[in-house]
């Protein structure tokens, strides 16, 4: 987990990839704050809706990436 927030901090440093990785920590933090005081249910909900917003974030990260080769 520490190594994938100071990946998504260097992400900042790039400025292609920067709306993507402050996307990725609105949606780690958002779904953290949802998460805090849900019952188990509604955790497992929040994580897996968090989990395909992150996975389209960072298709389309690659997308791009792979564009501007």
């Amino acid at each position: 987990l520490i190594g994938y927030w100071l990946w998504m901090v260097l992400l900042l440093l790039s400025p292609l990839s920067r709306i993507h990785s402050l996307a990725l920590m609105g949606i780690t933090a958002i779904g953290f704050s949802f998460r805090r005081g849900a019952s188990m249910k509604w955790v497992l909900i929040t994580l897996t809706l968090e989990g395909a917003v992150r996975v389209g974030l960072l298709l389309s990260l690659c997308v791009l990436a792979w564009r501007r080769l």
